[in-house]
């Protein structure tokens, strides 16, 4: 049986604490999705990178199978004990009964009788537990796990698997006769007698047993239960069982079907089945030839949906291949007739399924010999690359029959499809074998054809390939010798060679992006041995053709060490051992490699397998930060970025430090925060628990959120045990780590204050907060960021490690339970903006506090605030819902801390979408304990306010005004102190229809012309219609009179000026020139504004992230999504920069790029063919440089002209910008 199944910036620049700008169930209860209602704006419970449904994953599997993984003894212990669990078709813990028929041996099969306790079945039945563990072969438990067993029977009404064919191979060196004493016999069968000796090898489908002796060979009969058995006699009975009847208890592998007409009824399934509607499969293997000539393997089934239903241009939709009857679960025995039917061999069986159950079944021919497992990895490799089959790998000659048994009964396929529907496509490659191949060196690139045949053509004109170099490059990074031949048999490693290539390098130079294929690989262990890495290249090939190296990695410019977290995260170092690999050096496990030593290793392997592929899909990046409010990249300076991995749903924040030389993040992390997260019984996490400050354990909680968790064992999976998920047998969600997917929540880093901030203020205590500064001046520095894990982490910046986590109590009640459901769907919890700033308090030490305030963002209505002046020492103080402030919503923008000019600080904060009746709103809330007033500012109804600017409009240290847009178009001005609002602007196209703000303005003082500026772009991107709008987006800036402007023609339309595609290195570039002209172009006009086009071409352009300030310019950064590419759904976009109070071109280009021969030409945007989130700015040898942080993970740097430097802005700004990057 199988284990329990899954069910399914500037120059008064101050800001002491850098907020990063994006560069970024027992019985279990999970909670329930929120509906949208029709005042609510809808908002994507998932990022939109992930909305778009129309690539899947290619799992090529490719079993490296021949006799000794056939015919070898899955479960190993070689004394029998009814205490322990043994796996296979049979269920351990029932009864058995046997039925004979004295005419028809196909009728002779196993069915289950009781369930007894201690699985002692009274020597009147057979025990299950026994019969898997004396007749059980390793191909049985692959199969158990791959497709819940080979089907012998399958009807409506019975389901009977059958073991496999022993044709005898190895003899009992590897399946050897076992035998039961009488302890153990009465409980285990229904024989009489002190001993019995039991026998599978060179038996088909047959076990026999002989009582008191051992001959197993002579003066055999079928066994018939109703006879007396002796030991007069050897028996013989027929390893086949009925499953997954209902009436007698179903197994842990049935799966209901049915409906009202054909009644309801269960068939065992296994992955395949399990996850039909995630992945779509191909199969490779072997002919079963002897011939130590025959290369390469064969196309046993090409890519497909092997479910009832496929996906077909954005559709699911009726699958006439599929392999099983949707509505009875009986699989079918030739869903692919038409490849069964190509070729001569009468063949009549196809499919993924049938072939992984058959092989080896169709013929009495012995199981296949030798195995060229580089060759077999080769083909599939060929197909991934659309490169067409090897015909000498796949002919058959002979007769018709001889051909049938070439072809071992199933299909033979070589008119090969392309596989790669998208260059994006996850392709993954997953073997299983034993180690000790066999002459399979005939490949490109060989340096040794040793006792090979001549080589093919298709495989001598493959100059795309080189077997030898490749291994060698492996060879050279993890540190061995590898030779050709490598352990014998004049084998080689080069499968090593290939899996590196292909997980590193473009396999599809024809399509657009980079086509990768990950390899994942189980070892059967063959001898019971395991080797080290210089003699196993199934972990080489599993580690270097599995590790997950980033977008940008390239492999002929390698780093010094390749990080262990890109292979390496489980945690287990593996000894050799055995007779083969006893006394070789232990290694670290890679992630992708996987031992099946007995057949529950192998159903564990398996499902690991599966499941690792699902997770590592696909991946985004959402953040970047740095360690300061300046960087110098010659100062041992580090940058942050995040990531996030939407197959697994697991989150990932890393530490860079910046090559002193370049200003370019070094190519291997100092630190992985997911390895950085204490043992779960050791975390340091706290939750606010109906006000109070509490240690996050079951006992802390109310009775509301004890109920909203539904159990102590959810409790303990978020804290991050992981006994109880579904790759330990349990029910909980798998995780590849228990860090949530950070998405939206920039990380904020936090130092020692610094005793300069608030040298130039008036307001009463700034003349103390230098001595704080000073008392704090060894403070720990650290990284704050929430994920939707539910948990606002907080992670030393040196060593990755979390010393505190927060969950607030929105967390619970948004669903945070719902994580650990095998089923989970993401949605958003901890998601958020985090603020930190000083704040005086006459009652703390040294009068002042550090506070960090954080909102649930697109994770619910919730705002909350710490103290975090220590670190160390971190205590709750205040958390708000919309039940305590009826106009919060989703807070989309980042919080503000500030004086104003009543002199008391606040939290202040624009609602977002989705408060009380979709109306805009202004909260002003206490620092300190969270006491709110709101101002409503009208246009309700699928509305909120976006994002806030805080303005000190006379200069006295008094923050007295609060910019923000809205879902609307609607620029707002609000007192801050009189709680007053002017509608400033309505943003609309040229077609009067309102431009959506859903980004915080940003502003500035024109000390020329001493006039305040407010700077801000349009555009929505909540949900999945967002992404195909194509409404003209604008960039404005505007000047505040104090009074509205009426609309876009009081404005001076300024426009992008020229579009080009250029060299830049050994690549292209796309980038912009912005229109020329000077402030004095304004006249009498409000300002300016650009619209997001180039001739009258419209791709979708939009501006959702603040603007920047740098030196004298305005950074303004977009994304231009693009739902007609699968690949890129998000599209791709620019980085502009522009004089502020022209709206035109700088006098200077801000950007410097370099053609093929090193000349420098100067642009005033630059493009990404990915989205880029808000560029950071670092400094090498004084020069600027500017680190954009892209949605597929890559970082990349552009030049900055440094005579920028020398031309600041020059005028006053706003709080944001003040304590901007």
């Amino acid at each position: 049986m199988l284990p329990a199944r899954t069910l399914r910036h500037s120059p008064r620049a101050r800001w002491p604490y850098q907020v990063f700008n994006g560069l970024a169930a027992a019985t279990l209860t999970f909670g329930c999705p929120m509906l949208v209602t029709a005042t609510e704006v809808d908002i994507s419970p998932i990022p939109l990178i992930a909305s778009v449904d129309e690539v899947h994953p290619l799992l090529v599997l490719t079993p490296s199978v021949e006799w000794p993984t056939i015919n070898s003894v899955a479960n190993v212990d070689g004394n029998y004990s009814p205490n322990a669990t043994y796996v296979g078709y049979f269920d351990a813990d029932k009864c058995y009964g046997y039925h004979y028929d004295s005419t028809d041996e196909s009728e002779h099969h196993f069915f289950p009788v009781s369930n007894p306790a201690g699985r002692d079945c009274n020597n009147t039945h057979w025990s299950g537990n026994f019969l898997n563990w004396v007749a059980t072969q390793t191909i049985d438990a692959f199969r158990l796990a791959l497709t819940g067993g080979y089907r012998i029977k399958d009807t409506l009404d019975e389901t009977w698997l059958e073991k496999a064919r022993h044709d005898g191979q190895g003899t009992t060196s590897i399946y050897p006769n076992r035998s039961l004493d009488s302890d153990t016999l009465q409980g285990a069968t229904p024989l009489n007698g002190s001993s019995a000796t039991f026998r599978i090898q060179g038996l088909g489908n047959e076990m026999r047993f002989r009582i008191n002796g051992t001959n197993t060979g002579e003066n055999i009969q079928a066994y018939n239960p109703s006879a007396e058995t002796t030991d007069a006699q050897g028996y013989r009975l027929s390893v086949r069982v009925k499953v997954c009847n209902p009436d007698a208890g179903l197994e842990d592998f049935c799966v209901q079907y049915g409906d009202e007409i054909t009644g309801y009824h269960w068939k065992p399934e296994g992955l395949l089945q399990e996850y039909a509607d995630k992945m779509q499969v191909a199969v490779f293997g072997y002919l079963n030839d002897h011939s130590m000539y025959r290369d390469g393997g064969v196309m046993r089934a090409r890519k497909k949906w092997v479910g009832p239903q496929k996906f077909v241009q954005g559709a699911w939709q009726n699958n006439s291949a599929s392999e099983w009857d949707p509505i009875t679960g009986i699989l079918k025995q030739n869903p692919d007739i038409e490849d069964a039917t190509a070729g001569s061999a009468n063949i009549e069986d196809s499919g993924a399924i049938n072939y992984l159950n058959k092989f080896g079944q169709m013929t009495d021919k012995r199981h296949k010999s030798h195995d060229p497992v580089s060759e077999l990895f080769y083909a599939a490799l060929r197909y991934l690359r659309n490169e067409g089959n090897v015909s000498a790998y796949s002919n058959l000659s002979g007769t018709q029959e001889a051909q049938y048994e070439l072809a071992d009964g199933f299909p033979v396929i070589e008119n090969w499809d392309d596989p790669v529907a998208q260059w994006c496509q996850p392709n993954a490659i997953l073997g299983i074998g034993d180690i000790y191949t066999h002459r399979d060196k005939n490949l490109p690139g060989t340096t040794a054809r040793g006792d090979e045949p001549a080589s093919p053509s298709e495989v001598s004109s493959d100059d795309a390939v080189d077997v030898h170099a490749w291994t060698q490059q492996v060879a050279s990074m993890e540190g061995v010798n590898i030779g050709t031949p490598f352990t014998g048999r004049q084998n080689s490693a080069y499968m090593a060679g290939l899996a590196w290539d292909a997980n590193v390098r473009d396999l599809r130079p024809d399509l657009e992006g980079k086509t990768r294929a990950r390899t994942y690989w189980v070892d059967v262990l063959e001898t019971r041995s395991l080797e080290g890495m210089s003699r196993n290249q199934f972990a080489l090939a599993a580690k270097y053709g599995g590790m997950k190296v980033p977008e940008s990695f390239d492999p002929d410019n390698l780093p010094d060490i390749l990080p262990e977290v890109w292979w390496h995260t489980n945690g287990e170092t593996l000894t050799p051992f055995g007779s083969r690999g006893a006394g070789q050096t232990a290694f670290k496990k890679p992630d992708n490699f996987f031992l099946a030593g007995d057949a529950e290793a192998m159903v564990d392997a398996l499902k690991q397998a599966f499941g690792r592929i699902v997770a590592d899909t696909e991946g985004s990046s959402a953040a970047l930060a740095i360690d300061g409010a300046t960087v110098d990249a010659e100062d041992g300076s580090r940058i942050f970025q995040v990531t996030y991995t939407t197959g697994s749903w697991s989150g990932e924040l890393a530490a860079y430090d910046l090559d002193s030389s370049t200003g370019e993040p070094e190519a291997a992390a100092a630190w992985y925060a997911s390895l950085g997260l204490p043992n779960h019984g050791e975390r340091n996490i706290r939750v606010n628990a109906g006000g109070t400050d509490t240690d996050f354990l079951w006992g802390n909680l109310t009775a509301d959120q004890q109920a909203a968790l539904g159990s102590q064992a959810v409790l303990e999976y978020l804290r991050g045990d992981n006994s109880n998920e579904a790759s330990q047998d349990g029910m909980l969600r798998t995780r590849v780590n228990p860090l949530g997917d950070i998405v939206h929540s920039q990380p904020v880093f936090v130092g020692p204050p610094n005793p300069e901030l608030y040298a130039d203020e008036d307001f009463p205590a700034a003349d103390t907060h230098p001595a704080f500064a000073q008392s704090l001046a060894s403070r720990r520095e650290v990284l704050y960021v929430g994920a939707n894990d539910g948990m606002l982490h907080v992670l030393d910046v040196d060593t990755g490690t979390e010393i505190y986590a927060f969950v607030p109590s929105a967390a619970i009640e948004q669903g945070m339970a719902t994580l650990a459901a095998p089923s989970y769907e993401h949605r958003y919890l901890v998601d958020g903006e985090i603020t930190v700033a000083d704040v005086p308090d006459s009652n703390a030490n040294n009068g002042w506090r550090s506070v960090l305030v954080g909102t649930m963002g697109r994770g619910g209505r919730a705002i909350f605030a710490l103290d975090v002046t220590d670190p160390d020492n971190i205590s709750f103080l205040w958390e708000k819902s919309a039940n305590d402030i009826s106009a919060l919503g989703n807070v989309l923008g980042k919080p503000m801390i500030a004086p104003i000019a009543d002199g008391t600080w606040r939290v202040i904060v624009a609602n977002g979408p989705n408060g009380q009746n979709g109306e805009p709103a202004l909260i002003q809330l206490d620092v300190f304990n969270g006491t709110a007033n709101s101002t409503l500012l009208g246009e309700a109804g699928e509305n909120g306010l976006t994002g806030i600017e805080v303005w000190d409009s006379n200069n006295d240290g008094y923050y007295d005004i609060a910019y923000g847009g809205d879902l609307k178009g609607n620029l707002w001005k609000i007192g801050l102190n009189s709680g007053t609002s002017t509608l400033l602007f309505t943003a609309k196209d040229d077609n009067g229809v309102a431009q959506p703000i859903s980004a915080a303005p940003i502003a500035a003082y024109d000390a020329i012309d001493e006039k305040t500026w407010v700077f801000f772009g349009t555009g929505r991107y909540l949900n999945e219609t967002d992404l195909g709008t194509t409404q003209v987006q604008s960039w404005y800036g505007l000047i505040d009179e104090g009074t509205t402007i009426p609309g876009r023609f009081d404005l001076l339309e300024r426009s992008i000026g020229a579009h080009n595609v250029v060299p830049h290195g050994n690549a292209e570039r796309e980038v912009r020139n912005m229109e020329r002209g000077d402030a004095g172009d304004l006249g009498n006009r409000d300002g300016w504004y650009i619209d997001l086009k180039f001739n009258n071409t419209v791709d979708g352009e939009r501006m959702i992230i603040p603007n920047q300030i740098f030196g004298p310019a305005l950074v303004g950064t977009t994304r231009m999504p693009n739902t007609d590419d699968p690949c890129r759904p998000t599209g791709r976009g620019f980085v502009y920069a522009i004089n502020p109070f022209s709206g035109a071109a700088l006098d200077v280009p801000f950007f410097i790029l370099r053609d093929p021969d090193g000349e420098q030409v100067g642009y005033d945007a630059v493009g990404f063919d990915s989205p880029p989130s808000q560029p950071v700015f670092v400094r090498v040898d004084g020069e600027p440089r500017m680190l954009t942080s892209l949605e597929d993970q890559r970082i990349v740097k552009d030049e900055v002209d440094g005579r920028l430097i020398d031309q600041p802005l020059g005028s006053r700004l706003s709080w944001r910008e003040l304590r901007a990057p």
